[in-house]
C-alpha cells in the first residue's frame, strides 16, 4: 500500500467495494486506520453487513 504521512487526509473511496475483491481492499484500508467509503450499484449482490458498519456505503447507477 501507498505511504500516507500523519496528518494527511486518510480517507479513500473504493468503488466496487462490494464486491469480492473490492471488498478485500476495503477491508485492508480500513485495518491500516483508513476511513472507507464504498461506492457501488444499488443492486450489487455482494452486500456484506461487517462492511455497512464500519464503512460508509455510496449506492447509485453509475451507468446514468
Amino acid at each position: 500500500m501507498a505511504q500516507i504521512k500523519k496528518g494527511e487526509n486518510r480517507i479513500v473511496t473504493v468503488i466496487g467495494g462490494s464486491g469480492f475483491i473490492g471488498s478485500h481492499v476495503a477491508d485492508q484500508l480500513s485495518e491500516e486506520g483508513f476511513q472507507v467509503r464504498i461506492f457501488d450499484r444499488k443492486d450489487s449482490p455482494w452486500k456484506r453487513k461487517d462492511q455497512e458498519i464500519e464503512m460508509e456505503l455510496l449506492t447509485n447507477e453509475l451507468s446514468e
